[in-house]
């Protein structure tokens, strides 16, 4: 990770702990990339792979190289070697490619499945239509979808 570009620890964190302002971490494959976090400020503890971050945005990216979806939050965390994520608070996840607007309070993600996913209720919203469940699985581009105890309804 960028642990080896970051300042000093201040007093406001442990030892082996540093802060890093405006982070911008990705994982690519072949020369694609397969994800991008970037983010107002990071914390990264010394031989650790995982980081913390404050208002995280998250760059979803396909197997082609095209981009799937963004996904901002409050927080999260992100370990790089896994390839896995969670980000929590307000997360809003939009795809461009389906049309789609997603909101839930915490949702994981693993690049390396090719899933994303929340155990908390959701609300995904696509043209006329509000979709609300308790949780949901998806692919990385939203689209193939489960959602747990399904409402729809329509709106003008």
């Amino acid at each position: 990770m960028a642990a080896a570009c970051a300042p000093e620890p201040s007093a406001n964190y442990g030892e082996g702990e540093s802060e890093i302002k405006s982070p911008v971490v990705s994982d690519s494959s072949w020369g694609k990339p397969s994800w991008v976090i970037k983010a107002a400020s990071a914390k990264v503890k010394a031989g650790n792979t995982a980081a913390s971050f404050i208002k995280p945005i998250l760059h979803l990216y396909g197997k082609d190289g095209k981009l799937n979806s963004i996904i901002t939050a409050d927080e999260g965390k992100a370990d790089g070697i896994a390839g896995t994520g969670e980000l929590y608070g307000s997360v809003v996840a939009n795809s461009k490619e389906e049309d789609l607007t997603l909101k839930t309070s915490r949702l994981f993600y693993s690049s390396k499945k090719g899933k994303i996913w929340s155990d908390r209720k959701v609300e995904i919203k696509r043209g006329k239509a509000i979709v609300t469940g308790s949780s949901f699985t998806s692919d990385l581009n939203f689209s193939e979808i489960e959602i747990n105890k399904q409402e729809t309804r329509m709106i003008n």
